[in-house]
């Protein structure tokens, strides 16, 4: 076993919890670390070679993240044809508007308002983004703003 899956091997323990704090389930923790570990496996050749337990948990992050995110398509294309088949057009609308509006958020901002809204915890979320938590509530009450102010034709 070269050094570099030694190293692997050794992160396992930390990583696990590292999930286990995202995820808030065991098996849904395991599997993370498990499809990053492989991930860190194919991309051997691309680890710079300076901070394996950084490297590590960017890639898990990343694809906790990258959950999420097939999560919330899922959902949200579910939730539009559920809304359009009750001919509900106008929740159909609004959701589009929030997308829109969502987009025009930085990376970061929309990544906190999406983690915020899903209920995860300053802390939770301060350790995703690794944001400490005094910026962290700054960004979220000026990305509010934001989206009040873009959502403004629907907001009274």
């Amino acid at each position: 076993m070269n050094d570099f899956k030694r190293e692997l091997v050794e992160l396992v323990p930390k990583l696990l919890i590292y999930a286990k704090s995202l995820t808030k389930n065991l098996n849904d923790a395991e599997d993370l670390v498990q499809n990053s570990l492989i991930k860190a496996l194919e991309r051997e050749s691309s680890f710079d070679g300076i901070n394996l337990k950084a490297w590590v948990k960017t890639i898990l992050r990343n694809t906790f993240l990258d959950s999420l995110r097939k999560k919330k398509e899922v959902q949200i294309s579910e939730d539009m044809e559920e809304q359009t088949e009750k001919g509900e057009q106008e929740a159909v609308l609004l959701k589009r508007d929030i997308e829109r509006c969502l987009e025009d958020l930085r990376e970061l901002d929309r990544e906190i308002v999406s983690l915020k809204g899903r209920g995860f915890s300053y802390q939770e979320i301060s350790e995703f983004t690794e944001t400490n938590e005094a910026n962290l509530r700054v960004i979220l009450h000026r990305s509010r703003k934001q989206l009040h102010t873009c959502l403004d034709g629907w907001v009274e």
